[in-house]
């Protein structure tokens, strides 16, 4: 099974693409910044960087409400991505997007940080359980 999912940030704008022909298809390919979960030497937190590409209605979305420094959260899977140019073999791998969420607004290039509780619980009566369907 091949499945990956991230929490970062997009590195910068992206512009959204159409394939030619007939059957024209929205494709976006874009970069993130996925915070690793520990410090390095100088106490702050680094980052990996990752391409991406989404195609089709998920390319459009993602290019009308996302923009450099969004956090988001992506589900997908890593492939292969080679191709030839100029008669030589580039190799890479790239991540392709089938899932998106918002993650939330930006933190000046931070690391994301967790919500606070507010230790705001909901009372629930002592009888509840007699109430239930089931």
């Amino acid at each position: 099974m091949n499945k990956t999912i991230y929490t970062a940030r997009l590195v910068k704008d992206f512009d959204l693409h159409y394939s030619t022909g007939e059957n024209a298809k929205a494709m976006a390919t874009f970069d993130i910044a996925v915070p690793r979960n520990f410090k390095n030497a100088e106490g702050k937190y680094e980052a990996d960087f990752f391409r991406c590409k989404a195609f089709g209605n998920r390319a459009e979305f993602l290019h009308k409400f996302f923009h450099k420094g969004d956090f988001m959260i992506l589900e997908g899977n890593w492939r292969n991505d080679n191709y030839t140019k100029d008669g030589v073999k580039v190799y890479q791998n790239t991540f392709f997007v089938d899932n998106v969420e918002f993650g939330g607004g930006k933190n000046n290039g931070e690391t994301p940080q967790t919500p606070q509780s507010n230790n705001e619980f909901m009372n629930i009566p002592d009888n509840a359980e007699e109430e239930l369907p089931f």
